[in-house]
């Protein structure tokens, strides 16, 4: 892909708060933690995807510093990184009414990072209207920034739910790039209603992005996304909505299945695999090479595996117009949906069944 531009036609009028955005040129990221850049970084210098790094708490330009230069002596010079001050997150979240840093922003852009995303504060339904404070706010330092900025949009998933018109225009009047990132206890797209939000608010005038997400993320490129950034554990698919943060993770690894469009447990594979057809667990990713996924994929290579995977499909799918890209995604996603009923049928075991996620985009994405 050629690299990202925000000013394309419908947002050259918005100005300065539109600059070229130079260096993102794929339209899936990489989304990790800060504590896993040594394995991440040396995937993304191999892989050339981009990365995004969720920041610990503390000095947050400091401890961007520091990921920064290991990423880079990994990566290389010349690697793309994005910076998730992930504020709105954790027991102590910020709210969205909180003052947005503009130190943090002009730090990222000194950096040489392709865009700098603002460290918002999480935006609850309740609490919708402080948007446009925050929106404001954003679209004040990117006035003044000597780069590209994206808002960050830390949402409970319900505001796509009930009020996506509303946030959209919020942000066309608003006038800034926005990076949605949505909160969910499992998985914010997992209702029709929310995938329809999204794709209403990816209409918008401006660039609109999503943070940590998972095949979402394709659908949502599809639909219209400058990018989707895939996390590489389950708590960095979704924002977390209770106050208590995310859970421990790490304790059981999944994979994602190409042909199922979904995340599995991976020590579970094998025995299902030996009552299905073969080919419903193929993956023809660098590490799987045609093989079914157990067979070359472990714990240290499953987030290598799962994003590549979903790289590669994303590239299948984005040819051709919004409604192109979204038919074929839909068309991926309902022959998953009957794999899932012929799984769930044999086994006899419900757990089988299609992901929310998956019926909730073949429903939604019929309607454009």
């Amino acid at each position: 892909m050629t690299d990202l531009d925000l000013t394309t036609p419908s947002t050259r009028r918005h100005g300065r708060n539109t600059r070229a955005l130079a260096g993102i040129d794929n339209a899936i990221l990489i989304h990790a933690p800060h504590t896993d850049v040594r394995r991440v970084a040396a995937f993304s210098g191999s892989s050339t995807l981009n990365t995004v790094y969720t920041i610990g708490k503390g000095n947050i330009t400091a401890a961007a510093d520091r990921l920064l230069t290991k990423h880079r002596e990994i990566a290389g010079a010349q690697s793309r990184v994005l910076f998730d001050a992930n504020r709105y997150s954790g027991k102590n979240r910020k709210a969205a009414t909180e003052p947005l840093d503009a130190d943090w922003v002009n730090w990222q852009l000194d950096h040489g990072s392709p865009l700098a995303l603002t460290d918002s504060g999480y935006l609850s339904l309740e609490r919708f209207d402080d948007v446009h404070s925050l929106l404001a706010d954003a679209a004040q330092l990117a006035a003044r920034a000597a780069g590209p900025v994206m808002a960050v949009l830390p949402i409970d998933y319900l505001i796509l739910k009930n009020r996506a018109n509303d946030l959209l225009a919020a942000i066309t009047s608003a006038g800034i790039p926005v990076a949605l990132a949505v909160g969910h206890t499992t998985d914010p797209f997992g209702s029709a209603a929310a995938v329809t939000g999204l794709l209403t608010v990816l209409t918008a005038p401006v660039p609109i992005a999503l943070l940590r997400s998972d095949l979402s993320a394709v659908g949502a490129v599809a639909g219209g996304a400058i990018f989707g950034a895939v996390g590489t554990a389950s708590s960095l698919r979704h924002i977390w909505t209770s106050t208590g943060g995310g859970g421990r993770g790490g304790r059981v690894v999944s994979v994602y299945v190409p042909r199922l469009m979904s995340y599995h447990h991976l020590e579970r594979l094998p025995m299902v695999a030996a009552q299905m057809p073969g080919d419903y667990f193929w993956c023809f990713c660098e590490i799987c090479q045609g093989d079914p996924v157990f067979d070359r994929v472990g714990d240290h290579t499953a987030f290598a595996h799962s994003i590549g995977s979903i790289a590669a499909a994303a590239r299948e799918v984005l040819v051709g117009s919004r409604e192109d890209r979204l038919a074929s995604f839909r068309s991926r996603a309902m022959n998953a949906q009957m794999m899932h009923m012929d799984i769930a049928a044999q086994m006899e075991d419900t757990h089988w069944d299609a992901p929310s996620s998956l019926n909730a985009w073949v429903k939604a994405a019929v309607l454009y």
